[in-house]
C-alpha cells in the first residue's frame, strides 16, 4: 500500500508539472498565430487542478478495471500523459486552436515510449498514429464545407495531429475507443447548442477537450491489458 500510494503521488506530481510546463511551452505559438489580439490562456491553477483530476480519473479505473496495480513507470506514464493532455484541451477550449508545440510534443514522448516498450508497444503505437491521422483526414475531406472562400474541411489540422499523437499512445487497438468515446462526450454539447444556441454545421466546435477527456478514460485500459500485441 505504501508504495501504491507513492506512485500515485509521484503520478500527481508528473501530472502537474506537465500541465505547467505545457502551457507555459503553448503560450508563445498562440500569440504567434492569433496575433496580440489572442486570449489569455487560462491560469496555471486551472491547469494544475484539471490535470490532477484527470489523473486522479486515470488511475482510478485502473483498479476498476480488475486489474493488478500498475507500476510506478506506468503511473509516471498516466501523469505526463494527463497533464499533457490538460494542456491540448483547455488551450483548445479557449483558443480554438492545437499548437503544434503541444500536439509534437506529445508524439514525441509517445514515441520514445513506445521504444522503451511502454504502453501498447511500437508498432501498435505507429499504426495508432497512422489510423488517427489518416482516418479523420479521410472523413474531413469528404465532408468539407463549400465556402466564398474554397473548399473548408470540417476537422482541423490540430484535431488531426492530436489523433495522430494520441494514437502513439494507445494503440491501433485504442483509438477506435479514443474516438467513440470522444463523439458520445461531444454530443450533449452539440445537443445544447443547436437547441439553445443556434449552432449549424458551419459553426466551429472544438473537438479537442471531449478527446482529451477520451484518452483519459482510454489509456488506463490500454496499460491494464494482459499483453501487449
Amino acid at each position: 500500500m505504501p508504495t501504491e500510494l507513492l506512485a500515485w503521488g509521484l503520478a500527481g506530481l508528473m501530472a502537474m508539472a506537465s500541465a505547467w510546463a505545457a502551457r507555459s511551452w503553448a503560450q508563445p505559438e498562440v500569440h504567434h498565430w492569433l496575433g496580440p489580439e489572442a486570449p489569455r490562456l487560462f491560469g496555471a491553477w486551472l491547469h494544475l487542478l484539471l490535470s490532477v483530476a484527470f489523473v486522479a480519473l486515470a488511475l482510478t479505473l485502473t483498479l476498476g478495471l480488475g486489474h493488478q496495480p500498475l507500476d510506478t513507470a506506468d503511473s509516471l506514464m498516466l501523469g505526463l500523459w494527463s497533464g499533457l493532455l490538460t494542456a491540448c484541451a483547455l488551450t483548445d477550449l479557449r483558443c480554438r486552436l492545437l499548437p503544434d508545440r503541444l500536439t509534437l510534443s506529445l508524439a514525441g514522448l509517445g514515441l520514445v515510449l513506445a521504444l522503451l516498450e511502454r504502453g501498447p508497444g511500437l508498432w501498435q503505437g505507429l499504426a495508432g498514429a497512422l489510423l488517427g491521422y489518416g482516418l479523420p483526414w479521410l472523413v474531413g475531406r469528404l465532408t468539407q464545407r463549400k465556402t466564398n472562400e474554397g473548399p473548408q474541411e470540417s476537422i482541423g489540422r490540430g484535431d488531426l495531429a492530436l489523433l495522430g499523437a494520441m494514437g502513439l499512445w494507445v494503440g491501433f487497438s485504442g483509438l477506435p475507443l479514443v474516438l467513440v468515446v470522444g463523439t458520445l462526450l461531444m454530443l450533449p454539447l452539440v445537443a445544447w447548442g443547436m437547441l439553445r444556441r443556434g449552432w449549424t454545421r458551419a459553426t466551429a466546435l472544438p473537438l479537442g477537450p471531449s478527446l482529451c477527456l477520451a484518452g483519459v478514460l482510454v489509456l488506463p485500459w490500454v496499460l491494464t491489458q494482459p499483453t501487449a500485441p
